[in-house]
């Protein structure tokens, strides 16, 4: 269940950065960022995603304690996890700022509409 949960939120979030890429055709130095997003969130996803394939020697003491062996502390995994996910979650966030800081063209309403309407995933 756990290795589903953290797949669907990896696919959601690098869609999201893939959409955004759409709108960077003449900031290359952003684009890279994006792309180290991109790299984090796949890495981070996995290791999290299939972290109880290696949490516990053997594999069976994760679903019965009382089998002889060892398991990683729970914890750990379950904070990194936390962070990572509200790390890259405000990344996803505020790339819309840093994407429509170039709409110099557009009067202030309109751009802090398109703003509004591109942070909505926020909420």
């Amino acid at each position: 269940m756990g290795v589903c949960y953290g797949m669907s939120i990896m696919l959601t979030k690098m869609s999201i950065l893939q959409f955004y890429l759409k709108f960077l055709t003449t900031r290359p130095r952003l684009r890279m960022i994006i792309y180290v997003s991109m790299v984090i969130v796949v890495t981070y996803s996995f290791v999290t995603s299939f972290e109880w394939l290696y949490a516990c020697q053997p594999l069976n003491k994760y679903f019965d304690l009382t089998i002889e062996g060892s398991c990683v502390n729970p914890t750990k995994f379950t904070v990194f996890n936390g962070v990572m996910n509200v790390v890259t979650d405000a990344m996803v966030l505020f790339f819309p700022l840093a994407i429509l800081s170039d709409l110099h063209h557009l009067p202030i309403r309109e751009k802090l509409a398109v703003t509004g309407i591109m942070m909505t995933g926020g909420l």
